[in-house]
């Protein structure tokens, strides 16, 4: 429980502009805590980078934890290589996780699609 709230008091803390690096063991509890924060800063809006998991799995898992996943675009790294289909226009299958390229130019316009203030870029693991 100590670990938990010194993450929040953390985030608390933040400048207006930042830049979060986090390493740990405890992703899943840390990515939600980290979203949960994001999105109580008010207009806020993101993209989440999927390496392990699909991102029907991870939109799933979020859900289950009262995220608002359309306030996220999500950039699949893993779907792509099984020829799956995106479900909505804010969802990219990249078709290798090796393809920079791609992955670039799905980042680059999920946040030319962004109206929201703040914003963020999230990867689920390296």
């Amino acid at each position: 429980m100590q670990k938990s709230s010194t993450l929040e008091q953390e985030l608390e803390n933040l400048p207006e502009n930042f830049i979060i690096f986090l390493l740990t063991k405890e992703t899943e509890e840390s990515k939600l805590k980290i979203l949960n924060y994001l999105f109580k800063k008010g207009e806020t809006s993101g993209i989440y980078i999927t390496l392990d998991k699909p991102s029907k799995t991870v939109k799933e898992s979020l859900i289950r934890n009262k995220i608002d996943v359309e306030k996220l675009f999500f950039i699949d790294l893993i779907s792509g290589t099984a020829t799956l289909k995106p479900e909505t226009s804010k969802d990219v299958f990249v078709s290798t996780p090796s393809n920079l390229t791609e992955i670039s130019i799905s980042v680059q316009s999920a946040i030319e699609a962004m109206n929201a203030k703040n914003k963020f870029l999230l990867f689920d693991s390296l």
